[in-house]
């Protein structure tokens, strides 16, 4: 087991997420992040060290659980609840 801040290649992080996500979905969560349900950007902290990206466990630990948290909030603010509700089909009238 790794320690939780020793520098990994994507490529490793990669293989150590659950799921084994590609290198690219990797590199993704890096630049460009995930939107997460109540639409706040949640991206993989990472360094560059020359033309080489790395993060750590605890990096990536920590993406895992903001993105969490933000989908949680999105599901627990009683607002969001309306917009879903709103964007139902409403009945026409029949002329």
């Amino acid at each position: 087991m790794r320690a939780e801040n020793e520098y990994m290649t994507l490529t490793e992080i990669a293989k150590f997420a659950p799921g084994r996500p590609s290198i690219n979905t990797v590199w993704r969560w890096c630049r460009k992040g995930v939107i997460a349900r109540d639409t706040t950007r949640v991206r993989l902290q990472h360094i560059r060290v020359g033309g080489t990206l790395y993060s750590t466990a605890g990096w990536f630990e920590d993406f895992g659980k903001r993105l969490a948290d933000a989908d949680a909030k999105y599901f627990t603010d009683p607002s969001t609840e309306a917009t879903a509700v709103s964007g139902a089909e409403s009945p026409t009238a029949v002329g």
